[in-house]
């Protein structure tokens, strides 16, 4: 019998470390055959938008399946596969398949206006099995969409209740003891917790009153990038400990309370950054103070545009 379905491919993509601060992504596709007999095939997967083709292309045939064609096509720039796709009836993922045909390649992103990648990617066969691959009637899959990490998102709802799940055990923040701190000028003294880092992220939806200190940056006092972190808005919908963050100024002072003792900042600027703005949570070699909340609430897309940094650093 002539193969009547299309081929599919339950898409998969991941981000396998960075560039310059941008993700390096490894772009995996698995197409299956539901058909009854093998069929002709050949894949077209242009390099996604805002990336830049790395290599590392392998086109894996398993079982009855096998490969004429896997390239990198330059003046398309696109990876382009052609082979015969072996029957895999009733088989919905690559576990359940025996003669599926695996494609891996890696790009890193390149575009620094963008901060989501989308990797589409079309199938032609063989539809009237004349031997002849089909131009008409494609099957095209968008596989997953993979965003650039972005900074913590310290902020809910104004003037909504936002409910949040149980803080799941392995994300409970560290009580680092007698540490917390203060901003005169805001009228603000609050317990410092520490935030566990986890794949890259932190887990800071449950801060509520008090700051937030970034593993993996500097701990309180020592030398280096010392970044904390409050919400500008509560999960209740009322203003958080960083509510008023945008009113410091150069020269304004901060001081971190550490086991009994007391160390002075001094604020030297004040700026919005976008939540991609990696740099923000940068290593330096002097002791520097970073305090960052979220800004510029997009009711219409529900979620902050932007970050609200404060760099300060030791008053001599």
């Amino acid at each position: 019998p002539t193969p009547t379905l299309p081929p599919f491919d339950p898409p998969v993509g991941e981000k396998i470390g960075t560039v310059n601060g941008w993700p390096v992504l490894r772009w995996r596709q698995v197409w299956i055959n539901p058909n009854t007999t093998a069929m002709t095939v050949r894949i077209e997967d242009p390099i996604p938008e805002g990336t830049v083709y790395l290599g590392n292309l392998t086109c894996e045939a398993r079982g009855v399946s096998s490969t004429t064609l896997c390239i990198f096509d330059a003046g398309r720039n696109a990876v382009i596969w052609e082979g015969v796709l072996g029957p895999d009836p009733g088989a919905a993922t690559e576990d359940e398949a025996a003669n599926e045909v695996v494609i891996v390649f890696e790009v890193r992103a390149a575009d620094p206006e963008r901060s989501t990648f989308t990797n589409t990617s079309t199938a032609y066969w063989d539809q009237n099995g004349n031997g002849v691959i089909d131009p008409g009637d494609p099957q095209t899959l968008t596989q997953a969409v993979l965003a650039r990490p972005a900074l913590p998102d310290t902020g809910f709802a104004p003037g909504r209740v936002t409910v949040l799940p149980p803080m799941p055990r392995d994300m409970a923040y560290q009580d680092l003891g007698p540490v917390w701190l203060e901003i005169p000028k805001l009228g603000l003294r609050a317990p410092i917790v520490g935030v566990p880092q986890r794949e890259g992220a932190w887990p800071v939806d449950w801060l509520w009153d008090q700051v937030g200190w970034l593993e993996g940056t500097a701990f309180p006092g020592w030398s280096g990038n010392t970044v904390l972190t409050g919400h500008v808005t509560l999960p209740s919908g009322l203003p958080g400990p960083f509510a008023n963050l945008q009113a410091l100024e150069p020269g304004d002072w901060i001081v971190l309370h550490l086991f009994g003792e007391t160390r002075t900042y001094r604020v030297v600027w004040n700026r919005v950054v976008r939540p991609d703005a990696l740099w923000v949570l940068g290593h330096t070699e002097r002791d520097v103070l970073t305090l960052m909340t979220c800004a510029d609430w997009n009711e219409a897309h529900n979620h902050y545009e932007a970050r609200r940094v404060v760099r300060a650093v030791p008053v001599p």
